[in-house]
């Protein structure tokens, strides 16, 4: 399909799905990534997105639901230096790679960040002990299902569009768009910072395990949904631990790992923002 058959074609795509195409907007990446988007009514948006995705195979398009429309991801990595070559990379890196790079930096940080004594260190590497998850699970049994934390930054709350791109894979999504920008991450010296990369490593980890997909993407926060999440309570240990070392703001809205392990990993739905 050539560019200028583009937007017809997308046209035609969502008026298969129920969607009024009239409204489509479309702009294009500093790489120079086609963007489409409509707005969606928020009880319409997970069942319209799903449709969508259904089609993927077909069509090469990737639905996501966002609050920002074509004009705002447009901007995304709008006057930094890009290497074309940065998602092939990313690609490149094995998924359980990066997921035990992050919790080993998680750990490194425990003892340089932390206050210098032995029982504040042993505490936040506990945080990143599978083991020790586990028993707290039992320990300190959660009251109930709490979904409360879907309901900040906008990951669930009022998704006003719904946006479409070229792509293989949701985890491509972070190096394609820029997002989400994790600026308040801080491990360890030798692993300072999230980067794109990480995103797509920890992201296609969960999509291969679990058939954890992007379903929201904002530029602080992500919302995936998970085909087959984990039951067995070492595995939900496992995956907490890799949540809270990816994004260990949970602890804002949900709490300590082993939270994370009752509360989060079971569920259908994953959240996360940095802020």
């Amino acid at each position: 399909m050539t560019e200028p058959d583009r937007p017809a074609a997308v046209r035609r795509l969502l008026t298969s799905v129920g969607i009024d195409a009239t409204t489509l907007a479309a702009a294009v990446t500093a790489d120079g990534l086609p963007v489409y988007g409509v707005r969606v009514e928020t009880a319409r948006a997970a069942e319209l997105w799903r449709r969508l995705r259904a089609r993927h195979g077909r069509t090469g398009l990737l639905p996501f639901l966002s609050r920002e429309g074509p004009a705002d991801w447009a901007l995304s990595g709008e006057g930094a230096p890009r290497d074309p070559d940065r998602l092939a990379a990313a690609l490149a890196r094995p998924p359980a790679e990066v997921v035990n790079e992050l919790i080993t930096a998680q750990r490194a940080g425990s003892s340089e960040y932390t206050i210098p004594d032995q029982e504040t260190t042993a505490y936040h590497l506990g945080l990143f002990d599978v083991a020790h998850t586990r028993e707290l699970m039992d320990a300190d049994p959660a009251e109930g299902p709490w979904r409360r934390h879907s309901e900040f930054g906008g990951v669930s709350r009022d998704p006003r569009w719904l946006c479409l791109v070229p792509a293989r894979a949701s985890f491509e999504l972070p190096v394609l768009l820029d997002a989400p920008h994790a600026s308040d991450w801080h491990a360890s010296r030798a692993h300072p910072r999230l980067t794109e990369a990480d995103h797509v490593g920890v992201l296609r980890s969960w999509q291969e395990r679990f058939g954890a997909e992007i379903r929201y993407l904002g530029p602080v926060a992500l919302g995936l949904v998970v085909a087959e999440p984990p039951t067995r309570p070492a595995e939900l240990a496992r995956v907490a631990v890799e949540q809270f070392a990816y994004c260990d703001d949970l602890d804002q809205f949900i709490g300590e790992p082993h939270r994370v392990a009752q509360l989060q990993v079971p569920t259908d739905r994953w959240y996360f923002w940095w802020d």
